[in-house]
């Protein structure tokens, strides 16, 4: 048995949302295409701040519009799949974080320029560079140091000395 939509939302009033939307989306499956895309588009309408809270929430504020539209177009090729057994808000939203996952699987592939990355970003970068930088000539220049002083301490010793620090061959 399919259950309403509206009940499974807090404080919505089931009756009036479920006459009015769980008929129509699960009809969405079935119609003339400008009749589909008419529904669609009041599906959109109704969710499409539910489904930018959670783009926002995943991905750069400036590509949330892209991957929003995305969720929205997975949904549509997907309605066949969606059964009203569960809420369709909890549905979409399904489709909106494996949207922003697959966002962010596409752009692990991609490689990012330093010129992309804003003033503050490669201000930053900058700055942990030029500090490992000086972290390591200042551990070359101590290491340096250490061996020139164990030179001078070794070019000081007696020979018997010296023999006993560098054995000669077994």
């Amino acid at each position: 048995m399919m259950r309403c939509l509206g009940t499974w939302r807090r404080g919505a009033s089931t009756s009036l949302e479920c006459r009015l939307w769980c008929p129509m989306i699960l009809r969405l499956s079935g119609g003339y295409c400008t009749e589909r895309s008419t529904r669609f588009a009041e599906l959109i309408a109704r969710y499409q701040q539910h489904v930018a809270k959670i783009t926002n929430r995943h991905v750069p504020s400036d590509r949330v519009a892209e991957v929003a539209h995305d969720v929205f177009v997975r949904a549509y090729t997907s309605l066949s799949s969606f059964s009203g057994q569960t809420p369709f808000e909890h549905w979409l939203s399904g489709i909106a974080v494996r949207t922003c996952y697959d966002f962010w699987r596409a752009r692990r592939r991609e490689e990012l320029p330093v010129s992309a990355l804003t003033t503050e970003h490669q201000a930053w970068m900058d700055h942990v560079l030029a500090a490992e930088s000086d972290d390591q000539f200042r551990e070359q220049a101590r290491r340096q140091e250490a061996a020139e002083l164990l030179q001078w301490a070794l070019g000081h010793l007696s020979a018997e000395n010296r023999l006993v620090l560098h054995p000669g061959p077994s």
